[in-house]
């Protein structure tokens, strides 16, 4: 009976220690599916919008989205949840504008953005984790309405996204914001009928003996002041060919009388949407006594942005 005490002791130390590891292990894995269900949710944190062609926001280019990734993660029991983004109806503000921008649930998706904290059944994301441990990446998609006629500069604008935990009655868990930011270039164009094939035509004001005036209309887009800098060959005279004499006449711009005596005149431009009209208008007194011949002038228009 002594000689097999040792062995009947081993075994019963080595099942013991079996009956030790096994439950410990399988014990660990049923906690954590047992626990509450956590959650959370952090975000890339800042979209700055490159735009189309990487310029930033431009009014002429066709819509497009950025993506923002929201990072859920999940431990414990199996639960529900939605999020909500709040505060885009705000815009981002930037050189005494708004503009305007959307949050979508794909490139090319419907809007989340909401007003009401709980959002809508339309609004909302959601989805649902199952027991245990996940980690989920949820993106989001930042777009810009084409078209908006804003001023040249840096925009910037908070959403807030919220994570509700769905157990029939939602339950806030975390808010995080979710900041944007966008560059508008500043931006010129001019169109004139006169000007439809090229950067140059002629005005011909006809016979001069009895005066003369024509008149050219420009159409100015532009997202930042505008200065517009005019200058005159013959210093504000048609000069007549052989270059011995000359007849005086006045310019207006947008209504406004400019000296072209001197080298340059320069008038600055409020910012607008669009300068629907803007009349450039030469306007030349009765010549009566003066040579017969042909007489002529070089003006130069030159328009720069603010």
């Amino acid at each position: 009976m002594q000689r097999n005490s040792p062995a009947a002791a081993k075994i019963a130390s080595l099942f013991a220690a079996l009956l030790v590891v096994v439950p410990a292990a399988a014990k660990s894995a049923d906690d954590t599916a047992a626990r509450p269900c956590q959650i959370d949710v952090d975000s890339s944190g800042e979209v700055a919008w490159r735009g189309l062609y990487g310029r930033g926001y431009e009014a002429s280019s066709p819509p497009t989205s950025e993506p923002v990734l929201l990072t859920l993660r999940h431990t414990g029991q199996a639960c529900r949840w939605f999020i909500v983004v709040q505060g885009v109806e705000a815009g981002l503000r930037g050189a005494g504008d708004t503009l305007a921008y959307d949050i979508l649930d794909a490139p090319a998706g419907r809007s989340i953005a909401a007003r009401d904290p709980l959002g809508t059944l339309a609004t909302r994301r959601s989805g649902a984790f199952a027991a245990g441990e996940e980690q989920v990446q949820l993106p989001l998609f930042v777009t810009f309405a084409p078209g908006q006629p804003v001023a040249g500069g840096s925009y910037t604008g908070q959403a807030i996204v919220s994570l509700y935990r769905d157990t029939g009655v939602p339950e806030l868990v975390r808010q995080v914001p979710l900041v944007v930011s966008a560059r508008v270039p500043p931006a010129v164009s001019v169109s004139a009928p006169a000007f439809a094939t090229a950067r140059t035509t002629t005005l011909d004001l006809g016979r001069l003996e009895n005066g003369a005036s024509v008149t050219v209309d420009f159409t100015v887009t532009a997202n930042v002041g505008v200065t517009v800098t005019l200058s005159s060959q013959g210093r504000g005279r048609l000069i007549h060919e052989t270059g011995l004499t000359a007849i005086p006449y006045k310019v207006t711009l947008a209504g406004r009388l400019t000296d072209l005596s001197t080298t340059s005149a320069t008038l600055p431009l409020r910012r607008s949407a669009t300068f629907s009209v803007l009349p450039l208008t030469v306007n030349v007194p009765q010549a009566e006594g003066a040579a017969a011949g042909r007489y002529s002038d070089t003006i130069t228009l030159t328009f720069s942005a603010d």
